[in-house]
Order: C-alpha cells, then sequence, then structure tokens
C-alpha cells in the first residue's frame, strides 16, 4: 500500500512536469512573438534607408592573424570545391560580410573582377579592414598593382565593386548582373529570403563551364537554439515563419532536397557533400551522406525521427534523410552547349 506522503511527492511530482512543460510551450510561444516583432522592425529600418546589420561581421572580434587565416581558409575551401588552382574572368560573391579579402585573393588567382552582393552592409572596423587588406598585400606582393593609395581600403583596390541594399539581394541582383566565370558564397545561402530564385538566377548568369560554390548552414544559428534544442526552429507553423524572417535574413528553412532540385532544374551538374548531420558536431571533413559512419547517420535519423511528429507541415513530408544532413557544400557547374 502507498503512504500518503508517496502520492503527495507523486502528485507534486506530476504538476512540477505540467509546470515545466507549460513554462516550456509558453516560452517558445513569447520567443515567436519577439521574433515577428524583431523581423517588422528591421523592415522599417530597410524602408528608411539603414542597411547596416550585425550578421555577417565576421572579423570584429578576430585578432588580426585570425582574420587573414579565416580569409584563406575560405579561399583555400573554394579552390578544392572547385578542383581547380587559379581562376579567371568575373566572379560574384554572394554576402561577403565585412571584408573584401577573399574578393583580393581571387584577384591575386586571376580574376580580372569582383563582384561583392549583399542586401545588409554588415557592421565592420574601417581600420581593422585596412590593417586586414595591408597584411594581405605583404603577403601577395602582386595585389600591389592593383591598389590605387595608400588607404588600404575596399575602394582603393581596382577590380572590386560592392553592391548593397535592397534591390542588391541575390534574388534580385542576378536577374540584371553577370554573366559570371564564378559565383561563391560561405554560409550565406540559408539566409536568403527566397533562395530558390535567387539560385536560378545566379544559373542564368552563369557562363558555359562557369562553377557556383556555395558551403550552406542548414541550422538556424542561435534564432530558437539559444534556448531550445538545434530543431526546435521547424516546429514554426509554415504561415508563421516568414514573419520572423523576410526582413532579417535568418533562416530560410530550405533543405538539402531543395537545393539540389533548384540546381538540377536551373541545367547545372552539382555535387553535395555534407559538412554536419543532426545531434552532431561538424564532421572532420565534407562526404558524402553514406560514407558517414553508420553509428554517427543513425544517431542523426533518431534524433530527426524523435521530433519529426512536431515539426511544420511542410517539413514532414520530406525523407529522414533530408531533415538530418543540416550542413552542406554545394559545387555545380554549368556544361558545355
Amino acid at each position: 500500500m502507498v503512504d500518503k506522503s508517496e502520492k503527495r511527492e507523486t502528485v507534486m511530482t506530476g504538476l512540477k512536469r505540467e509546470w515545466l512543460r507549460q513554462a516550456v510551450v509558453s516560452k517558445f510561444f513569447l520567443l515567436c512573438i519577439l521574433r515577428i516583432i524583431q523581423n517588422y522592425q528591421q523592415g522599417g529600418r530597410l524602408l528608411l534607408g539603414l542597411r547596416d546589420a550585425d550578421t555577417g561581421s565576421t572579423h570584429r572580434d578576430f585578432s588580426l592573424d585570425q582574420s587573414v587565416e579565416y580569409i584563406h581558409k575560405c579561399f583555400e575551401r573554394y579552390k578544392r570545391l572547385a578542383g581547380i588552382e587559379s581562376f579567371h574572368g568575373k566572379a560574384a560573391e554572394v554576402g561577403p560580410g565585412d571584408s573584401c579579402g577573399v574578393a583580393l585573393l581571387l584577384l591575386e588567382y586571376g580574376c580580372s573582377r569582383v563582384d561583392l552582393v549583399d542586401r545588409f552592409r554588415s557592421r565592420y572596423n574601417a581600420q581593422q579592414q585596412a590593417m586586414i587588406n595591408q597584411r594581405l598585400m605583404e603577403l601577395h606582393p602582386s595585389l600591389n598593382l592593383r591598389c590605387k593609395d595608400k588607404s588600404y581600403t575596399e575602394e582603393s583596390f581596382i577590380g572590386i565593386e560592392r553592391h548593397i541594399g535592397r534591390k542588391n539581394a541575390a534574388e534580385v541582383f542576378f536577374k540584371e548582373n553577370g554573366p559570371y566565370d564564378l559565383i561563391v558564397s560561405m554560409s550565406v545561402i540559408q539566409h536568403l529570403y527566397d533562395p530558390g530564385i535567387a539560385i536560378r538566377r545566379m544559373a542564368e548568369q552563369l557562363k558555359t563551364g562557369g562553377k557556383m560554390v556555395h558551403r550552406i548552414d542548414l541550422r538556424d544559428q542561435g534564432f530558437f537554439s539559444r534556448y531550445f534544442e538545434e530543431m526546435k526552429f521547424l516546429e514554426v507553423p509554415d504561415w508563421v515563419y516568414p514573419h520572423m524572417t523576410r526582413f532579417t535574413g535568418r533562416s530560410n528553412r530550405w533543405r538539402v532536397s531543395q537545393f539540389l532540385d533548384v540546381c538540377n532544374a536551373s541545367g547545372l551538374s552539382s555535387q553535395m557533400f555534407v559538412t554536419r548531420v543532426a545531434g552532431g558536431g561538424e564532421l572532420p571533413q565534407p562526404v558524402q551522406w553514406e560514407d558517414i559512419p553508420i553509428p554517427e547517420r543513425e544517431r542523426a535519423l533518431a534524433y530527426v525521427r524523435l521530433r519529426r511528429p512536431l515539426f511544420a507541415t511542410s517539413l514532414r513530408s520530406l525523407s529522414d534523410e533530408d531533415l538530418a544532413i543540416t550542413g552542406i557544400e554545394v559545387v555545380s557547374t554549368k556544361p558545355l552547349l
């Protein structure tokens, strides 16, 4: 027989669990409201012509050496994915953030011109960026031929042009600008409001034989995962989510199959490599899904299956594998005619 104290403890435990559940639900609801408010506040800023944003300020907390190392790392990744040692012709970097460092290396390794394309202007420290550019010139002396003065600002370099504002969002910019031999981005495509339109227009502006290289982070970058588990943002109803992201550049929730489908439909020949899976960290190196160790794949799939019933309607129809992949690299080539 259960005594009264045990009954009381059981009841109290049940009440605590229910209170905790209600608190989590309430916090999720309040966070959704907050994200909607922030989205429309940013929309108002854009209408007023205020284009600065904290997103993309990669180098803000870096030392000079860290910044230079990061720039070289990004550039080497583009070279590896493109499968070439040198570049040529005209290139576009989508979402360059607060630095033109990658663009400088593209010029150093053969590009004649690089367009920096972004809806927002990432906040930046002008003095810091000048020091980064100067260091890159010391490491790559031929860049001196590109430099018009000793201020070492982005504007000092021949062959680099930055395009900022709503008309220069990727979905719009590539409608009229091109053609390009190379289009690259680093953890940017997931922030586009309509990546389908953007990728189709990039493909249209890609020269025959040209390449697109994109590294895409399919997580939410702390949008909800700062307070909940990493897939919580996939639970927001489809009709609500655009009201949180339309003006802020937050994750568009596109998954792997959608990116590959639009690349294929655009006539591109594409390869995809997995960089991260659900419930785990970044993989030691990008690989095909089939090459991920079976235990790690199964953990990611189990993580998805447990949460799938709570996902937004449009996401529940996707395969477990599609949802389990949370980071990719995609390299696409426009086939020769």
